[in-house]
């Protein structure tokens, strides 16, 4: 997929347009829906450029996200590119990253330290949860969120795994319990609200999501 980079960045690469479909893509210059040569070449004005870090994952129903932070001669982007289980790219967003606090946000949401979660969790087919400032899913996070109507890979974009962000009240302090049993209000994709009966377990330094039910 750094094919795409090329041409996003090299001047003497041409687009090939069969590769894109339905395209979103944004940068700190534009943004448009469908397909806009001259504003998807915007930045196609270079000879060459560096990959300083890369990472690459399957998001649900065999999409991939691609992520990259790209240096320039004159500035830094971090893109994402998201690609659909026919291999057409439909996403691309571009966020300038110069500064080091602009790398640091970016690096921090986007390339998250891997855990290592105990053996004693990853043989649950449950949501796994590890709770710091946030309640966030480690792993199986579509068992929760397509109850929010939330693909998994939508759900990770848009509150990154973070379940107390859908929320409607405040829930983190819930989890100085170990075993409990809560109903909660959840904002699903779209607006609408709906509650849940989550019934939350602790093992060995996490939570999982034992059960779930609508109320």
């Amino acid at each position: 997929m750094k094919k795409i980079l090329d041409y996003l960045f090299l001047k003497n690469i041409d687009i090939n347009e069969d590769i894109f479909r339905n395209l979103y893509y944004s940068s700190e210059i534009s943004s448009f829906a469908g397909f806009d040569m001259n504003l998807l070449c915007e930045n196609k004005k270079y000879d060459k450029y560096e990959i300083l870090k890369e990472l690459e994952n399957r998001i649900g129903e065999n999409h991939i996200e691609y992520k990259y932070f790209v240096k320039l001669i004159n500035k830094t982007y971090f893109v994402r590119i998201l690609e659909d289980n026919d291999n057409k790219i439909y996403d691309i967003l571009m966020y300038r990253s110069d500064k080091k606090e602009e790398y640091d946000l970016y690096n921090k949401i986007f390339f998250p330290k891997e855990m290592e979660i105990p053996d004693s969790l990853n043989k649950l087919n449950k949501p796994i949860i590890y709770v710091d400032n946030h309640v966030t899913i480690l792993k199986n996070e579509g068992l929760f969120s397509n109850f929010l109507g939330y693909e998994d890979w939508d759900y990770k974009n848009k509150c990154l795994n973070r379940i107390d962000v859908s929320a409607t009240t405040t829930i983190l302090d819930l989890f100085k319990n170990n075993d409990f049993s809560q109903i909660i209000d959840f904002e699903k994709n779209g607006g609408d609200l709906i509650t849940l009966n989550l019934d939350i377990k602790y093992l060995d330094g996490f939570y999982y999501i034992d059960n779930i039910k609508i109320v």
